[in-house]
């Protein structure tokens, strides 16, 4: 499976050398795609993006049975699903999962039925 990503698509990473590199850079302009990295020095910016980020390398790519591109991209449904959206605890909405706020925030359907 080839990726074309859209043009304008933002592509967020850390600020490992190898993002910030000017091969990478200019590969990255060529593709039309923009790139997005925190601040230096600053923790704050994009926070959920790189808690995801290190999420997806600890949990899912690094655990070894992830080989090629292809191989994270066909498993990233169920990944986000069920590891990030039910286990992964999020402080802003008070420690919760994705699918714990989304429960408790539902609309109650016995109510509404009758």
């Amino acid at each position: 499976m080839i990726v074309r990503p859209l043009p304008d698509w933002v592509r967020h990473t850390d600020r490992g050398v190898q993002y910030a590199a000017l091969r990478h850079r200019r590969i990255m302009t060529l593709r039309g795609l923009v790139g997005s990295m925190s601040r230096r020095g600053n923790p704050c910016d994009s926070a959920q993006a790189e808690s995801f980020l290190k999420t997806l390398k600890v949990e899912r790519v690094c655990v070894g049975d992830c080989e090629t591109f292809e191989d994270v991209a066909a498993d990233m449904p169920r990944f986000i699903q069920g590891v990030c959206n039910a286990t992964c605890l999020h402080s802003a909405p008070g420690c919760l999962s994705p699918n714990k706020l989304e429960e408790m925030n539902a609309p109650d359907e016995s109510k509404s039925a009758g």
